[in-house]
């Protein structure tokens, strides 16, 4: 996994850049094994979930 130069943004070696995909692409993408998907919509839920509890 090799960071992107813009905040926010996760880029994989493979050039997805998860920051621009709808959570329903990312929930696609883990399906398929791509774990970088999950750690973007981790990263863009986590505040809302834990601020829950």
């Amino acid at each position: 996994m090799s960071q992107n130069t813009h905040p926010g943004r996760i880029t994989y070696q493979e050039g997805t850049d998860f920051a621009s995909k709808s959570d329903e692409e990312l929930m696609r993408h883990y399906q398929e094994g791509e774990q970088g998907a999950f750690v973007a919509l981790f990263e863009r839920h986590s505040g809302r979930v834990l601020g829950f509890y």
